[in-house]
């Protein structure tokens, strides 16, 4: 099964329900000439389209006039994806990797806060990268309902059904009413978290909107 990445901040935004869109960097990044990333045929493909041919200067791309490299989306509507997120187990357990943790470990995460380690004291492992979490001990599945493509600074633009994104990426309930002041939240929360593409750079991304499962 596919997963989908969370920051603990973002995965609790999600469980609340402020959270049902998310950006994440299209990779390799297009050529600077790229004017669109345009649909093909394949549900799965984008193919970007550049302002003239240049296959004078890019030989390997497609043979087509002004249709250049192909980008393929890691997700496709109706995916379910389970949501990766921090997590512990037992101390005793420190030394193994993830997949050779067996069925009966303990698990718990850091988005609940690490209360955990109280109650279980010098017993309590290490804090572990969401990026490791084994599907089998997900707690969180959620629906993809939608992906395209996009430049990151069309965010909260006048295009499609963009105007209020920025509360659908989990902005705090008490800039809702305030759109530069959820803008800039949006700003600072992705250079943080992508600093080689910080927003200035308006780089292509793809929007991903999805659900939360209903748990059970």
């Amino acid at each position: 099964m596919k997963s989908l990445l969370l920051t603990t901040d973002n995965l609790k935004a999600t469980v609340e329900g402020r959270k049902t869109v998310t950006r994440r960097l299209i990779k390799p990044q297009p050529r600077p000439c790229t004017v669109e990333i345009m649909k093909s045929v394949d549900p799965a493909y984008y193919q970007s389209r550049w302002p003239i041919d240049l296959r004078g200067l890019y030989p390997n791309t497609k043979p087509s006039t002004m249709l250049g490299d192909t980008h393929k989306s890691r997700f496709l509507p109706g995916d379910v994806v389970y949501l990766k997120e921090a997590w512990a187990t037992l101390k005793i357990y420190d030394e193994l990797s993830p997949n050779k943790l067996p069925d009966i470990a303990p698990i718990w995460f850091w988005a609940d806060g690490n209360h955990y380690a109280d109650k279980v004291g010098a017993g309590a492992g290490k804090v572990r990268s969401p990026l490791f979490l084994p599907e089998r001990f997900a707690r969180y599945f959620a629906t993809i309902l939608d992906v395209r493509p996009e430049r990151l600074q069309e965010i909260d633009s006048e295009i499609e059904d963009n105007q209020q994104d920025t509360i659908k990426e989990g902005c705090p309930s008490d800039l809702i009413d305030i759109p530069a002041a959820r803008k800039l939240w949006f700003e600072n929360l992705w250079d943080s978290i992508n600093p080689k593409f910080p927003f200035s750079s308006n780089p292509f991304i793809w929007r991903i909107e999805y659900k939360l499962n209903q748990e059970g």
